[in-house]
């Protein structure tokens, strides 16, 4: 039996520890950047239907606003804790600088499970909770945006209270809102299609036909739904899916769309009736798979934190070890069952996305190909000082590679594009 920890923020500042030591930061920028800049805990009173009064506790954190104000969702869910939206504010301000957006990393919460809400008091939550919040977001400050169980409507109530606050519309306090007030199209589908484009990039390297793949999508909600949806329009089959209530399974195939109506109209994917009804447990544990997605542990948080099964971590939303430094593009065999995730032979990738995960799936047999491990020389991007990579230059390997694949090379498909030289002789990347 193998103990772990799982709290979300320990777990962020070890991985940030191990890339730290790869790029030898200082002790001083060390300590600056695994703690965050402001933490801030709210208490929402918000008078129910019934005439009651009800207390939530919320949070808004700002990791780091080095770059400009910090970007980062709100989730509304009963487990949400501090430690997590650290975490996840922290992980923010990763992907920001990674990308080089003008952005710092935060994140907002809400412990409440907003299924047990109507919509009237859901709305007098977000309108309470934003005002709470009002004096460290904005646009030049921080700007949240969507994340668990909440949506569009939700930003819509937040840019209206900050609204009434300011006596001008702020339609650049939150992203996220509906198009009518100012939104992105293909704002909802984002999330999704980053995670397409992925799949595309990783079947085109290794020589698969993503339209011969089955797929699993585990979280049916904003993002899980929407890739099961355009992953179909690939030609990908998919064969399950799931969410908080369960999973279904069809060898044959599932419609997304029609998946999505029937959640949409009962609130649950288990209500489909071309499909069988599994389970989300976990082959070799009895403990349920990890919740979609953006969420952390299991329901039966003390049975999980004992496990066996190496597939077990996959689910969750902090999903690398950070013993062994893996990451999410792994390979596993999985045993036959009819537990969800773990049927249908070996699965080839699993890929984190938005509120759940996707794993694709080609086949049963053993002697099919491969997708890519986490060592896998062709996947890999290179740091400064690694020489052993793929690529063969000496200056990190960091800018985009072009060219056609050589078989039996082991950086296939990464070869260097051609330097662009200053007038003072130094190398610049294009």
């Amino acid at each position: 039996m193998i103990e772990e920890n799982l709290n979300p923020f320990h777990i962020a500042q070890t991985q940030f520890d191990r890339a730290a030591d790869i790029l030898r930061l200082e002790d001083g920028m060390r300590e600056l950047l695994k703690h965050p800049k402001r933490q801030m805990i709210v208490s929402i009173p918000v008078k129910m239907d019934d005439g009651s009064l009800a207390v939530f506790e919320g949070y808004r954190v700002q990791h780091n606003i080095a770059r400009g104000p910090a970007k980062g969702g709100i989730r509304y869910h009963p487990n949400v804790t501090l430690d997590e939206v650290k975490a996840l504010a922290a992980w923010m301000t990763w992907k920001c600088a990674t990308v080089n957006l003008p952005y710092g990393g935060g994140k907002g919460g809400v412990r409440v499970n907003p299924k047990t809400l109507s919509p009237t008091e859901l709305e007098r939550l977000t309108r309470r909770y934003a005002t709470e919040i009002a004096p460290i977001i904005g646009p030049d400050r921080d700007i949240p945006a969507p994340d668990v169980y909440t949506d569009a409507q939700t930003m819509a109530w937040i840019m209206d209270t900050m609204s009434m606050f300011k006596g001008h519309t702020e339609l650049g306090v939150v992203t996220g809102k509906p198009v009518e007030l100012g939104g992105s199209r293909g704002r909802r589908e984002a999330t999704a299609r980053g995670c397409q484009f992925t799949i595309r990039e990783a079947c085109r390297i290794k020589g698969l036909a993503l339209n011969q793949a089955r797929v699993v999508v585990q979280g049916y909600g904003n993002a899980g739904s929407a890739v099961a949806r355009l992953l179909h329009e690939d030609g990908a089959r998919i064969i399950a899916v799931s969410d908080s209530q369960g999973g279904i399974y069809n060898p044959q195939g599932l419609d997304p769309l029609a998946v999505l109506a029937v959640k949409k109209e009962t609130g649950s994917v288990v209500n489909v009736s071309d499909a069988e009804l599994i389970s989300n447990e976990v082959a070799g544990t009895g403990v349920r798979h990890p919740r979609p997605g953006g969420i952390g542990e299991s329901d039966h948080a003390p049975e999980r934190r004992s496990y066996q099964s190496p597939h077990h971590r996959r689910g969750s939303q902090w999903a690398d070890d950070t013993r062994s430094g893996s990451h999410s593009l792994r390979q596993g065999d999985l045993r036959h069952s009819r537990h969800f995730g773990q049927c249908w032979g070996r699965h080839r990738l699993v890929l984190r996305v938005g509120a759940g995960s996707v794993w694709l799936l080609l086949g049963r047999n053993g002697g099919e190909r491969s997708i890519g491990t986490n060592h896998d020389a062709s996947l890999r991007r290179r740091l400064p000082g690694d020489r052993e990579a793929p690529g063969g230059h000496e200056d990190g390997g960091l800018r985009p590679r072009c060219g056609p694949r050589r078989r039996g090379h082991a950086g296939a498909g990464h070869f260097p594009m051609k330097p662009r030289v200053n007038p003072n002789g130094c190398r610049e990347p294009r």
